[in-house]
């Protein structure tokens, strides 16, 4: 794996710069609305206002709370199925709203709030600007795993300022009511992703297609986010509704909508499958779709069974599209849509934005009363002439609108997020969190091993693959040296099988002597090898085995001690595959147990290795559970459920040259890993 994404200076120059402008910005522009400010007494008094439960805020507040945990833990948590994506999904989630709360504060009160040279925020500002964050955190899902915090940081910034400027044109202009955001929020922002991910596709990303898959826990985990999306999403239509009976109904359309849409998709689901069980992306995803769909028709006369009718059709229209139109889109179209944005938020959003035309245009005062079709849809002042076709005209409208600023303007922005200068990572780093975070190992490192200093070999059994020695096997080191610890031999990896243990010095804490490059001969340190200190946790990273073998690396010398209970080496077929995915090949001489391409290592749990190739020596320790030993140049690495794992020595004293240790070389330490 290429480690070219270091962000040390970029990052942090980026977030400080911007957050500096805001600073400067909001200290300019910023101030309370009437009801935040200390003069709301006085209003109250001037504006005949009996009570402070009047206050907007008690009216909107419950619903801001909602919204705000939609955008942070529900769209997070979300995209948490990457099997090794999860920091960077909640992460940079977290990241991208925050920055975007504050920069479409900005840009909505300069559009909307904008009174005396000053913006004027209270809570239903908050709320918008929660909206806004919405769209981003939307197309984010199609670049989920490809692009850096830099470019993401950088599409905010632009995707915020074309969403107000899309929602001033549908709003203000052409006074559209999209109170649940199908066109300004689903269909901008998921239009605007495929568009991104589209001018930036990787041909090459199909290498990298098993870090795309998810495993159990990380699919339990975007189910999290899907349970609260759903729960909260009768909250997200209703929160900029007119108080009253307009709220009232957006709560109870995106409620009934969303409740049939789970049964349609788990139906289709089903269906879609050859033996007829869930698949869990279309569980996560597709049941969300009512929601969206639901979302401009919530607050009109759209009635229960309406509602329960476009809850149907988004769930079966978002799960064929995970089926069929997302593995298409991706072939033909070079649309690399990592969490299906388009059958969740793209489709469902025009089939939302086609909904509310048709319902604005068929709505009357049978159904509304005079006074409520025109409070439901703003037929007052200058807007008191039109009619509810030409309403819903201008509705179908604001669909086409959305589409070509999403179109256009995500075409620009992904330009400009191609400039090699944002950091854009390698293909063979994409859905890797290891690039970004400081990842800790999941499970908790076994204690050091408490041995005596002379310990006899264990006399595994010896057998031959064409005339070389082979390691023992799980079966024979478990019959052979029980639940005790000790020292097993390990054979020579290379072509020669050369026994190296010639002699047994205590595991875990020394470097042994390394053999001459005849397989003999005494090390430097005179036979009885180098103390080292003891290993620590001070460092984890993840090694390539291919590239180490097109670098030239050499087998090196190392010791195991077994566990005292092994585990079964017989790992299942989805287990197999994902090693495969790693470059893990197969020694069938082995029962199964996973050894890397080519080579043959034993496992355990406790390890000294001294390298016989270039670099320097490390003393490792092995997790519980299963470790997978190899020896490289200078890097040793343990295979433990499934992930890598490197215990690096802290201070080593002892290196190689020429393929025997020697004491202290210059230059050479701990930074030459």
């Amino acid at each position: 794996m290429t480690w070219n994404t270091n962000l040390r200076w970029r990052l942090p120059l980026i977030c400080l710069l911007l957050e500096v402008v805001m600073v400067v910005l909001f200290g300019v522009f910023v101030r309370y609305d009437y009801e935040a400010d200390a003069h709301w007494p006085e209003e109250r008094r001037h504006r005949n206002i009996v009570s402070d439960s009047e206050n907007d805020f008690y009216y909107r507040y419950p619903s801001f709370q909602d919204v705000h945990v939609m955008i942070f833990v529900g769209f997070g948590f979300l995209m948490t199925f990457l099997q090794r994506y999860g920091f960077s999904a909640v992460g940079f989630n977290f990241l991208l709203a925050a920055f975007g709360i504050q920069w479409a504060l900005l840009m909505q009160g300069w559009f909307h709030a904008f009174q005396d040279g000053y913006i004027v925020i209270g809570v239903e500002s908050l709320i918008n600007a929660d909206f806004c964050v919405g769209s981003v955190c939307v197309a984010f899902g199609a670049l989920l795993g490809k692009v850096s915090p830099i470019q993401l940081l950088i599409m905010t910034l632009f995707q915020v300022t074309l969403f107000t400027v899309n929602e001033f044109i549908l709003l203000n202009l052409l006074l559209v009511k999209d109170a649940g955001g199908s066109m300004t929020i689903h269909t901008f922002g998921a239009y605007f992703g495929l568009t991104v991910t589209w001018v930036l596709y990787r041909p090459n990303l199909q290498q990298s297609k098993e870090r795309q898959s998810s495993v159990y826990h990380s699919d339990l985990f975007a189910m999290i986010g899907t349970l609260f999306l759903w729960m909260y999403w009768p909250s997200f239509n209703s929160a900029v509704s007119n108080h009253g009976d307009a709220q009232h109904r957006a709560v109870i359309n995106t409620y009934c909508s969303l409740a049939a849409c789970v049964l349609t998709s788990v139906a289709l689901s089903s269906a879609l499958q050859k033996k007829g069980k869930l698949d869990m992306v279309h569980i996560q995803n597709a049941t969300l779709a009512g929601g969206v769909a639901v979302g401009t028709a919530g607050e009109m006369m759209l009635m229960p069974y309406g509602s329960v009718i476009v809850g149907c059709i988004s769930g079966i229209v978002s799960t064929l599209g995970f089926v069929y139109l997302t593995p298409f889109l991706e072939a033909h179209l070079q649309i690399q849509d990592t969490c299906g944005i388009h059958n969740l938020h793209g489709m469902p959003g025009l089939i939302g934005g086609i909904v509310g035309a048709v319902t604005a245009a068929y709505a009357n005062s049978e159904v509304y009363g005079h006074e409520g079709l025109v409070q439901a849809f703003d037929f007052e002042g200058s807007n008191s002439n039109r009619t509810t076709q030409l309403q819903g005209s201008f509705q179908a409208a604001g669909i086409f609108v959305s589409l070509a600023m999403a179109l256009v303007g995500g075409g620009i922005v992904g330009i400009i997020l191609k400039l090699p200068c944002w950091g854009q990572p390698a293909d063979e780093n994409c859905f890797e969190d290891k690039i970004y975070w400081e990842a800790r190992p999941s499970l908790p490192p076994s204690p050091p091993l408490s041995l005596p200093t002379s310990l006899p070999l264990c006399p595994a059994a010896v057998s031959t693959v064409d005339g070389a020695a082979k390691p023992p096997t799980y079966p024979q080191l478990s019959r052979i040296c029980g639940s005790d610890r000790a020292t097993v031999p390990v054979w020579d990896a290379g072509v020669s099988g050369v026994d190296l243990n010639h002699r047994a010095p205590q595991c875990g804490v020394w470097i042994p002597g390394a053999p001459s490059a005849g397989g003999s001969g005494e090390g430097a340190s005179g036979g009885e090898g180098q103390r080292t200190a003891g290993p620590t946790d001070e460092e984890t990273t993840r090694v390539n085995w291919a590239e180490e073998r097109e670098r030239g690396a050499r087998p090196g010398l190392a010791e195991v001690a077994p566990p005292a209970r092994f585990p079964s080496p017989f790992l299942g077929e989805s287990q197999r595959a994902q090693m495969r995915g790693e470059g893990w090949g197969w020694s069938e001489h082995t029962q199964g147990l996973p050894l890397a391409a080519g080579k043959r290592e034993p496992v355990g749990l406790s390890v000294s290795i001294c390298d016989a190739g270039e670099g320097g020596p490390l003393a490792a320790k092995g997790l519980q559970g299963e470790a997978l030993v190899r020896a490289g140049t200078s890097r040793l690495v343990a295979k433990a459920s499934l992930r890598w794992f490197l215990r690096v020595g802290a201070q080593p004293r002892a290196s190689v040259g020429e393929g025997r240790c020697s004491r202290n070389p210059p230059g050479v330490g701990t930074e030459a890993l």
